[in-house]
């Protein structure tokens, strides 16, 4: 049985994750096209796990890196499965920010998925296989990576600050407006 619905403004996602639910619209309808993309394109479903997604409009964290004001709380924010062993994470800085781009090892490495690629992940290991690039289908459905927070290099203690699973699809609304969106 699923957890309770936070708002009549939002959909179950048939997600192994705390809260289920991101807000109707774009957020709810492009989530599960990224799904099935992602499935069909690597060969095994990615987005059947999260490490979040919906947090109630009263969710508060003391946690480094966790935001006071969070996306999740709008309900147009997920967190990818970070414990998952098929992501290869590599840090890209533009204007003056480190952002972190995912890429997949693709379930078949014979040449029919992904595109063969030797890469640098963010801890200096280079890694060659058939990667599928998340960041870029994310991307194409309206979800969009957030910089890591200042910190990040710390990673034995600041690891939260990374960022790197972190996926918005906000509609271009503000976290007011999303709120009042789903609590009138």
């Amino acid at each position: 049985m699923p957890p309770k619905q936070p708002s009549p403004k939002t959909e179950f996602m048939d997600v192994e994750v705390g809260m289920p639910f991101l807000r109707t619209g774009a957020p709810s309808d492009s989530f599960r096209a990224l799904r099935q993309k992602v499935k069909a394109d690597v060969g095994f479903d990615f987005l059947s796990k999260c490490a979040d997604m919906m947090r109630s409009k009263t969710f508060k964290s003391n946690k480094p890196g966790v935001a006071k004001k969070s996306r999740h709380q709008c309900g147009d924010a997920f967190d990818y499965n970070i414990e998952s062993p098929i992501t290869v994470v590599v840090r890209e800085d533009s204007g003056g920010h480190t952002y972190f781009r995912t890429y997949l090892k693709c379930a078949s490495q014979d040449g029919t998925m992904g595109v063969l690629k030797t890469v640098t992940d963010y801890r200096g290991k280079k890694v060659k296989a058939h990667l599928y690039d998340f960041t870029e289908a994310a991307g194409s459905l309206g979800w969009h990576r957030i910089p890591a927070h200042k910190g990040w290099k710390k990673i034995g203690t600041n690891f939260s600050k990374m960022e790197y699973w972190h996926y918005q699809n906000t509609e271009g609304k503000s976290y007011q407006d999303a709120m009042t969106f789903l609590y009138p």
